[in-house]
């Protein structure tokens, strides 16, 4: 397809497949988990040869993305529900400017942004937080918006039944 380039990598002991891809002059990445089955082997194979094996993460660091996971997860619904992604625009927005349009703090709104950024979730520069094309799926108005799944997950059913979680074993 002209205009879009596409590097994939399969690891075998991390379970995933990941695509960087450019579309457009953007750029995408894009990684899914998979069970290391004998179907998912057979599709897996051509891509497995010349292409790079991605790295496993170490076992501190995947304890540390399990452990902290529910809080990013929480602070996505928070931040879709605030409606954070529709009050940017085309232009960087100040945290300040931001957070006074949401009616929040700038300090608390700033920590759930910066660590968005860690995610590819937004970018920030200066103060001001712009778009990535992950955070313009969490706009209402993207054609594949993505913001009613966040604010879905988010509420009490769905996220409330996971405090009780240990009550099911």
């Amino acid at each position: 397809m002209p205009g879009r380039l596409c590097r994939c990598t399969v690891s075998r002991t991390a379970q995933t497949v990941g695509c960087d891809t450019q579309w457009q002059g953007e750029n995408y990445r894009d990684i899914a988990t998979l069970q290391w089955s004998a179907a998912f082997k057979t599709l897996a194979s051509p891509l497995l040869e010349g292409h790079e094996r991605a790295q496993q993460p170490s076992p501190p660091d995947i304890v540390w993305a399990l452990s902290t996971a529910a809080f990013a997860a929480r602070c996505l619904h928070v931040v879709s529900d605030l409606g954070v992604a529709d009050r940017i625009g085309d232009q960087p927005v100040r945290i300040g400017e931001l957070a006074s349009s949401c009616g929040v703090d700038p300090d608390g709104l700033d920590r759930v942004l910066r660590l968005f950024t860690t995610h590819g979730i937004f970018q920030r520069q200066h103060g001001s937080y712009g778009h990535t094309p992950s955070s313009l799926l969490l706009r209402s108005d993207h054609p594949m918006t993505m913001r009613a799944f966040p604010q879905m997950m988010g509420m009490p059913l769905k996220w409330g039944s996971l405090t009780e979680f240990k009550h099911s074993s």
